[in-house]
């Protein structure tokens, strides 16, 4: 299975790029989450307005966007249309 057959493209410096920017108090399911950890960046796929699901060191994770070490560091929130 390729990302780009859902639109999205490689490498994912262009994920900054992808889609629609959407204000991050309108976060919906399905949103695309880019968090900065300078010098590089950190996605995840939002499950509603406060649960997203991203890679941890434990394979796939769910956190809240709320809390304060995630929410200080999203960096944008981009909406993928099909």
């Amino acid at each position: 299975m390729s990302f780009s057959a859902y639109g999205l493209p490689m490498p994912e410096d262009d994920y900054l790029e992808t889609g629609e920017e959407v204000d991050k108090s309108q976060i919906k399911t399905g949103d695309l989450l880019i968090f900065s950890f300078d010098p590089s960046f950190y996605y995840g796929i939002a499950l509603d307005e406060d649960k997203f699901i991203h890679v941890g060191h434990n394979g796939v994770e769910s956190s809240a966007i709320s809390s304060e070490s995630w929410n200080k560091k999203l960096f944008g929130v981009r909406r993928i249309k099909q």
